[in-house]
């Protein structure tokens, strides 16, 4: 008769500590969430979000944007976030780039671009080596986002009046002697407007320097992934948005969850 107590008390205890776990595997999952549903708790509202949770190319925000891979055929892997990620590559899996169509940011002088990625292999220690998260350039000025060799972060603006560069966001991600690791999720958010440029890794603030581009430039075509279809990523991306806006730290974070 005490052996059957104590066995029920036993029982008792594992549906206890499986509801807890349950409950905490819920809770896990209301703060981390879908892209879609991070979306909806911003402040603001996206120009266009990039999404490949059905393993497609779909796009939703304020723009109607045409989404057109550079070369190749779509590839995903598996992302964070509940969510699949793009393969954009020089090698035969996936795309070299993805070009987006009609997205229009910084035509009021501010913007914000954001994203989960990991490298498909590690990145060599060349300063001649970059690869680009997205980028635009064309006659009246341009955009470029990209990782310098293996550690470093770069944003760069090219103003109308050609002076190269009109500002320049360098910041050394990684402490010495680390690099980006493969198969390890990254998140970046990069704000900017006339008076600032910052980055956050992670969902933390990292490097903020006090002015950025001279004029208001409305980028219509990004190239995600690459620059020229040559130098790409070389890695999977997730989570993708751009913004006429800069995001608040707040926002930031919500969309830095995993």
């Amino acid at each position: 008769m005490k052996g059957k107590f104590m066995c029920a008390i036993s029982r008792i205890k594992l549906l206890g500590l499986s509801l807890f776990v349950w409950g905490m595997a819920c809770q896990s999952e209301e703060q981390s969430g879908s892209f879609a549903e991070k979306l909806k708790a911003l402040s603001v509202k996206p120009t266009v979000a990039v999404s490949f949770a059905d393993k497609k190319l779909e796009s939703t925000g304020t723009a109607a944007v045409t989404l057109q891979p550079v070369k190749g055929e779509p590839a995903f892997v598996a992302g964070p976030a509940n969510d699949n990620a793009l393969v954009i590559s020089d090698q035969d899996t996936g795309v070299t780039g993805l070009n987006i169509s009609g997205v229009g940011i910084c035509s009021a002088g501010e913007g914000s671009f954001v994203c989960f990625f990991t490298p498909l292999a590690a990145y060599e220690d060349k300063p001649d080596k970059r690869h680009y998260f997205f980028s635009e350039n064309r006659g009246e000025g341009g955009i470029y986002c990209y990782i310098m060799g293996s550690t470093r972060l770069t944003l760069q603006f090219l103003d109308p009046d050609k002076s190269w560069p009109s500002y320049a966001f360098d910041y050394k991600w990684a402490k010495e002697g680390e690099q980006f690791e493969a198969g390890k999720w990254y998140h970046i958010a990069i704000t900017w407007n006339s008076t600032e440029t910052k980055l956050f890794a992670n969902g933390i603030l990292k490097n903020k320097a006090p002015k950025s581009h001279k004029t208001a430039i409305d980028f219509k075509n990004i190239m995600l992934g690459a620059y020229g279809g040559q130098s790409n990523l070389n890695g999977a991306i997730a989570n993708v948005a751009f913004f006429d806006k800069c995001l608040s730290a707040e926002d930031i974070k919500v969309l830095s969850a995993k």
